[in-house]
């Protein structure tokens, strides 16, 4: 048994050394106030390290010649190695300090260690005898003190700084020269003798660069740099980038030769991977230079430096280098090295991933398609040398902040100037469109471009489908750069109309359909960039639902009817006798009887279930509908023609079918105490009195409108 405040400790510094002598160290052990009356028992863990670790490597050149730069092969080699050749100094399969919580079944601290000068692989210490609970191993990153609870424990952020009391040197290596490493056990039962293996994984990712400056290329290599590398990380793998967590960068001072390899340490950044279509997307290598929209504050490695090119020399070029596994993946994961192999040959001005200082002039920067962006020219030439700008249509100037120039017009100035372009109208195409012009510079007539950049434009239907219901609507949208005119145009035509059939930038496309009783429908229409060369325009599509057990009353019922076998004046088609059983009144519902003419167009919902047998009398009818409770009644008789001219889409979506038989109507006939019906085997019509006439009959209620 040993005694209180005391270890013995084996931990493999290696996995493939002997263990160590046991050796003494310190337990600043921290017991919480949960543990009263709960037992001491000694236990034992056996620890190993995930020391193979297969490494990701890229394989970059930058040159001075046109298209593609270099080559790139994103892949895994094939050898399997201790997170690569290790920095000196810095052994990576180390544990030197040792962090280990005992949290019970609700996630509440029973006893931390805090343990130095670990060596071995078996580690003895005290816990408390518990039937369920989480133990948490957090090595070489210091005594992180009693956290009261697992939740605060994952909540928990380790500082990853430099200065006093850090973790890492302002050159990107730990301190105490060992990674650190997490590990955690869950469901565990600890008793006597409890005795388990732990597998530690390092919390760190590396990055390792190995450049060549080819000969041939005059390249000083004055600098290089990790930068956006993370402050802090946290022991449970996070799905992203650490919230909250500010970020630096590590800086070393290269040797004088043509090659070198240096390595950073860091907290894992898990930046993301753009998609395709997204800011940044990357579809060769050169393009892989970063997103402050898709992938903010991505790692990179920044290697500045001079160089001379045909006899001129370069102050400051940057080369910038983002990891990563592949072109578009931004990713760097804990436990991972990451291997850049790079050769230095020469200096494309093209190369989104490469900047220059050029002392004497400096291309603007690309215009934001977006009307009325703006973009600056510093002018360094010579004082007193003239030079000329012809502005396109597009695009308008103030020189020095004083001399406007409008859009088509002509700029003459000498000597030094800054010139803040702007440009009048979005650019309609989804390329680039730009005006080129030389500048004399020292004699030498140097090429300028201005760009504005390729608009945004998109357009969506209608994201769910329309109601089946009377002027129901959806909407959609149109992406589009602030400024970018567009219109729409119907390309079909049924039954469904669009607003606003013009305007600029983003908008909302509303969809408006009349009532639908038959069969899904859909119209497209055409949005249309106004002015671009090529012609952009996108097809959308609204989508309106099949009706369901509804009809509508609308023009083409009542004109249908007039045509098809229309009743004699006595049978009154808009007339409903207001629930009455009986009589030879009633007044007409949302039409004219007299004239057949419909004053309101409207929907009523129909019974989908078939009674199954005829009702005795009409006053039998009446009160089955009522019965139903929720506004059930008797249709009229121009809501039965349109019941039995839709019966075959009603029976499609779920409308039980129609008996070839009568129907009773609520349309009082003019011949006396009776109503109208429609036989639903050949559609003629008759009256029948309303005492002791059995005949069927099919509910409606009015719908919203």
């Amino acid at each position: 048994m040993m005694q209180q405040g005391k270890y013995i400790v084996n931990l493999l510094i290696l996995l493939s050394i002997p263990v160590f002598v046991l050796m003494l160290g310190c337990d600043n052990g921290i017991e919480s106030k949960l543990t009263a009356g709960m037992k001491d028992v000694d236990v034992c863990f056996n620890f190993t390290l995930a020391g193979e670790v297969t490494p990701v490597t890229r394989s970059l050149a930058f040159t001075s010649k046109d298209g593609e730069l270099g080559s790139e092969s994103s892949k895994i080699t094939s050898g399997i190695s201790e997170m690569a050749t290790k920095a000196t100094g810095v052994d990576e399969s180390s544990i030197k300090t040792l962090w280990l919580g005992q949290y019970d079944a609700s996630g509440n601290l029973l006893i931390a260690h805090y343990l130095t000068d670990v060596t071995g692989n078996e580690v003895q210490v005290q816990l408390k005898e518990s039937p369920d609970c989480s133990l948490r191993f957090v090595g070489n990153v210091g005594d992180l003190g009693e956290i009261a609870t697992l939740t605060a424990f994952n909540e928990t952020k380790i500082n990853y700084t430099t200065g006093t009391g850090g973790l890492t040197t302002s050159a990107g290596l730990p301190v105490n020269q060992s990674c650190a490493i997490f590990a955690q056990l869950d469901d565990q039962y600890i008793s006597m003798n409890y005795k388990q293996s732990v597998a530690l994984t390092r919390m760190v990712t590396k990055i390792q660069l190995n450049y060549t400056i080819k000969p041939g290329f005059t390249f000083t290599l004055k600098q290089l740099y990790l930068r956006s590398v993370p402050t802090q990380m946290q022991c449970n793998e996070p799905t992203g980038q650490v919230p909250g967590v500010a970020y630096q960068s590590f800086t070393v001072t290269p040797s004088s030769d043509a090659s070198g390899t240096v390595e950073w340490y860091m907290p894992e950044n898990k930046a993301g991977i753009i998609a395709s279509g997204k800011d940044g997307y990357a579809a060769s290598t050169r393009d892989k230079k970063g997103s402050t929209v898709s992938v903010p504050n991505a790692t990179y490695i920044e290697l500045i430096g001079d160089a001379t090119v045909n006899g001129t020399t370069y102050k400051d070029v940057s080369f910038r280098i983002y990891p990563g596994n592949g072109i578009n993946d931004y990713n760097l994961k804990r436990n991972t090295p990451y291997v850049v192999n790079l050769a230095l040959s020469g200096i494309d001005f093209s190369d989104p991933r490469v900047s220059v200082t050029v002392p004497d002039i400096v291309a603007p920067a690309a215009i934001d398609a977006a009307i009325d962006s703006t973009t600056t020219l510093q002018v360094t030439t010579r004082p007193g040398v003239a030079w000329v700008i012809a502005l396109p249509d597009w695009l308008s100037a103030v020189v020095d902040g004083k001399e406007n120039v409008p859009s088509s017009g002509i700029l003459n100035y000498k000597g030094p100037a800054e010139v803040l372009f702007k440009a009048v109208s979005a650019n309609p195409d989804a390329k680039d469109r730009k005006i080129s012009f030389d500048i004399d510079v020292n004699g030498i007539d140097k090429n300028i471009e201005v760009i504005q950049e390729a608009s945004v434009f998109t357009a969506a239907g209608t994201i769910t489908k329309i109601t089946k219901e009377v002027n129901s609507s959806a909407v959609g949208s149109v992406t589009a750069t602030a400024g970018l005119k567009w219109t729409v145009s119907s390309e079909t035509n049924n039954g469904i109309t669009v607003k606003p059939t013009s305007g600029s930038g983003d908008a909302e496309l509303t969809f408006t359909a009349s009532a639908n009783t038959g069969a899904e429908r859909l119209d497209s229409f055409i949005v249309s960039v106004v002015g671009a060369d090529p012609v952009r325009k996108v097809t959308v599509k609204a989508i309106q639902e099949a009706g369901t057990n509804v009809v509508t009353i609308n023009n083409a019922i009542v004109e249908s009817l007039k045509k098809n076998n229309p009743p004699n004046s006595n049978h009154c088609i808009f007339n409903y006798d207001g629930g009455v059983s009986s009589g030879s009144e009633g007044s007409d519902l949302n039409g004219n009887s007299q004239t057949r003419t419909l004053t309101k167009e409207y929907i009523v919902e129909v019974e989908k279930t078939e009674r199954g047998s005829v009702v005795a009398s009409y006053a039998a009818a009446v009160k089955y509908c009522k019965d139903k409770s929720g506004g059930w009644r008797v249709p009229t008789l121009i809501e039965l023609y349109a019941m039995y001219e839709n019966q075959t889409t009603l029976m499609k979506n779920g409308v039980a079918a129609f008996k070839k038989n009568d129907y009773w109507s609520s349309s009082v006939h003019r011949g006396g105490n009776e109503r109208s019906i429609k036989n639903f085997s050949d559609g003629h019509y008759d009256y029948w009195n309303v005492v002791n006439t059995a005949r069927y009959v099919r509910c409606v209620r009015d719908k919203n409108n």
